[in-house]
């Protein structure tokens, strides 16, 4: 059975550098195909020509695009945009894997849209844009990492070799055997990297431990941050190469 393990990452200053790098393209990259994906269905609905109408949304009556499943797919997307400049910068499986990110998205939408004539849901829009110049996941396949003495070795584009690195690499935990990864993300969360491993061990989880008393569980209840941002801000090490 699959399961992700999020473990801290600890990255030397140019190695930090470089996956900021990776995160912004893949956040510009998924404008990208977002802005390819809202041009291209409103481009087809303005065809019809009766693409606009009227509808409520609680006592307002608005006027507005009729709602239409989206046509656009992950290989019409990966199609559309191996030129871009965001998509050249990253290896080209992990850009792959953004763009197919984008692709579940539209999928997951079309699914609402079946529901909402349905009745069964309010009515859909397509996927929204992330914040501009931020940073997103990137995510290596399995076939994408080359294994070597306890390290996993990310495919590098070309583009980005002579910038930065000609070699980056992923410290294996010690608790994880290679056979057993299937795929590798490195995420931005709280001003700090962090490395999922996706792995598949062959276990199966455990619903009901018979050495556990359940009756002897008990939770604690969660505190609230009052760290300010300009505090969070200070300390995120992120920001010395964002110019932040």
């Amino acid at each position: 059975m699959y399961r992700a393990i999020p473990v801290k990452a600890k990255f030397t200053d140019v190695e930090l550098a470089f996956w900021v790098n990776q995160c912004e393209h893949a956040n510009s990259l998924t404008n990208s195909a977002i802005y390819h994906t809202r041009q291209s269905h409103y481009s087809k609905l303005e065809q019809q020509g009766d693409a606009f109408t009227l509808y409520w949304r609680g006592d307002e009556l608005r006027y507005g695009w009729k709602t239409y499943k989206c046509d656009t797919t992950y290989p019409g997307l990966d199609k559309a945009l191996k030129d871009s400049p965001h998509y050249k910068a990253m290896a080209a499986q992990s850009a792959q894997q953004t763009l197919k990110t984008v692709g579940e998205s539209i999928v997951g939408y079309n699914g609402l849209v079946q529901k909402y004539y349905k009745g069964e849901v309010d009515k859909p829009s397509l996927p929204k844009y992330r914040k501009r110049g931020g940073l997103a996941a990137v995510t290596f396949p399995r076939q994408a990492l080359n294994y070597k003495d306890g390290c996993f070795y990310p495919s590098i584009s070309r583009d980005t070799k002579p910038h930065l690195l000609t070699e980056i690499k992923l410290q294996l935990p010690d608790f994880i055997d290679s056979d057993w990864v299937r795929e590798v993300t490195v995420r931005p969360r709280l001003g700090e990297m962090w490395i999922d491993w996706v792995i598949d061990d062959g276990k199966e989880p455990v619903d009901n431990n018979p050495n556990l008393d359940y009756t002897q569980a008990w939770s604690a209840p969660s505190g609230k941050s009052k760290v300010t941002h300009s505090k969070v801000k200070s300390k995120n090490p992120i920001n010395k190469f964002r110019g932040l």
